[in-house]
């Protein structure tokens, strides 16, 4: 990604543009980071987000 298109992409997600939530597929524990990994490689996970206090 060049900077004029990281610029272009933080534009559109600040603007409201691109809807970031519904990407967000899975939410996790840092214990739970096996099933995060399997779930993307067998393409069941859009984004997986690894918290921590989970």
């Amino acid at each position: 990604m060049t900077p004029p298109h990281g610029r272009n992409a933080l534009r559109l997600l600040a603007s409201g543009a691109i809807k970031v939530k519904p990407m967000i597929t899975h939410r996790i524990g840092l214990s739970q980071w096996r099933e995060g990994f399997d779930a993307m490689v067998d393409k069941t996970a859009i984004k997986v987000i690894m918290t921590y206090g989970l």
